[in-house]
Order: structure tokens, then sequence, then C-alpha cells
């Protein structure tokens, strides 16, 4: 039995993350990211914003990514 479209583009959209997560996670791409000003914990919290509106979890998403979007901003205008 084949999954509706939908949920393989939920369960793409997961893979995707997983990846992006496991890629964030690694030693020699926090160092290459670090070069960019880019921290990756908080990326990997944006991640998880996403991925928690992805799966329809509005009220975690909101929480993550106004997070993530304060951090952004005091960090930009700490520089």
């Amino acid at each position: 039995m084949t999954k509706p479209a939908a949920h393989s583009a939920v369960d793409g959209a997961a893979a995707l993350l997983d990846q992006l997560e496991d890629l964030l996670k690694e030693p020699r791409s926090a160092l290459s990211f670090a070069q960019r000003r880019v921290n990756t914990s908080l990326a990997q919290v944006a991640v998880q914003g996403l991925r928690a509106y992805l799966e329809g979890d509005h009220e975690q998403a909101a929480e993550d990514l106004l997070t993530v979007g304060h951090e952004i901003e005091a960090r930009f205008h700490r520089r």
C-alpha cells in the first residue's frame, strides 16, 4: 500500500531536517559556519522550529522561531 502524497511530503521534509541537524552537529561544520558568524546551536533551534511548524505544532514553532529571531537580532546589534 502506498502512502498518501501528504505523508510522503512530511516524511521527506523530516528526513531533510534530520540531515541538516546532523550536519549542524558536526564539529567541522560548526567551525566552518563560525567563520561566517553563524552559531550552529542557534541554527539547530531554527531547524526545530521549522520541524514543529511543518508538523502542525504552531505554538512550539512560534516559540522556537521567535527565540531565533530575537537572538539573531540581538547579535546583529552587538556587532
